[in-house]
């Protein structure tokens, strides 16, 4: 399967700022976001470089329609606040963007969407968690 969008480890994990991560998931869903804080501040002796590692760990686990990550996060940011259901595919690295198919598959928000305003949508919210925006490709996501 192919997909047109960006490879999320093409995003460092120095680029990523885990506290804008943090603000997004906390404005994506309070409950999560409780379990979330539980999760990394579970001991109130850690470090600053240890939580961060627990942050990453939490997300790392994030789970969405069986693919992880941070990555699988956005995805479902993008499709409670844009109503974009977007694809999802693994190409030695996490791909989020839209499997080329036919107009009459795709939901009405997708298919109006142009290059640039697709481009825009990716570069919106992957600046919510670093400032870093990877490149818009097509990526081969088989699994031969």
């Amino acid at each position: 399967m192919l997909i047109y969008g960006i490879c999320m480890s093409e995003i460092k994990d120095s680029e990523i700022d885990w506290d804008k991560v943090e603000k997004l998931l906390e404005s994506y869903d309070s409950s999560l976001h409780g379990a979330f804080k539980e999760y990394v501040n579970y001991d109130d002796s850690e470090t600053p470089e240890e939580q961060e590692y627990w942050k990453k760990e939490w997300f790392l686990a994030y789970d969405s329609m069986g693919y992880h990550g941070l990555g699988a996060f956005l995805h479902d940011v993008i499709k409670k606040e844009e109503d974009i259901d977007l694809d999802m595919g693994d190409s030695n690295g996490f791909i989020l963007g839209i499997a080329p198919d036919l107009p009459w598959y795709y939901s009405e928000n997708i298919r109006n969407l142009t290059n640039d305003k697709f481009c825009a949508l990716i570069a919106k919210y992957v600046k919510k968690i670093s400032d870093h925006v990877p490149a818009v490709q097509m990526w081969d996501c088989s699994d031969d």
